[in-house]
């Protein structure tokens, strides 16, 4: 929304001044010269490039924060997540699970808020600070498996 804003008002302050050179020149009357009209096409070429070079800039500063926010973003989401499930409470408090019906779906099994929360991906479970040696093979039920509500799904981090 910031950029837009900035954007407009740099596109309105050019209008302005294409404007206020065209009465300049045309107040003159109809008697310009050719080194009137060149000096004022090589000016409003120079006010173009100026221009468009302001515009290039601020783009590509907004493009670089937006990245840079995006990353920040990223890696927050993951220290969060390994801040929420270390590896120390691996076990008691929650679990890396699988069904034996199922496999290869992971879930994290987190049984203090008694819920299940798929593991999108190899890489999500590697953002996560564990391997594959760390799951469990759940002999469950599909009932008693699907009893237990599923919360949000881990993604990778490139995915977030």
């Amino acid at each position: 929304m910031k950029s837009k804003v900035i954007v407009i008002l740099f596109s309105l302050i050019f209008i302005f001044e294409i404007l206020t050179f065209y009465q300049i020149f045309c107040a003159q009357g109809d008697n310009c010269s050719l080194s009137t009209i060149v000096q004022t096409a090589s000016i409003f070429e120079s006010l173009g490039l100026g221009f468009a070079g302001l515009l290039g800039a601020l783009g590509g500063y907004i493009s670089y924060t937006d990245w840079r926010e995006e990353k920040k973003r990223k890696e927050r989401y993951k220290s969060e997540l390994r801040l929420k499930y270390p590896r120390s409470k691996l076990g008691s408090f929650f679990k890396i699970i699988h069904k034996q019906s199922t496999p290869g779906w992971l879930f994290l099994w987190d049984k203090n808020e008694n819920q299940k929360r798929w593991i999108q991906n190899p890489k999500a479970l590697q953002d996560l600070g564990f391997s594959f040696a760390d799951v469990d093979i759940v002999p469950m039920v599909d009932i008693e498996f699907n009893a237990i509500p599923e919360g949000d799904v881990i993604v990778p981090k490139k995915d977030f």
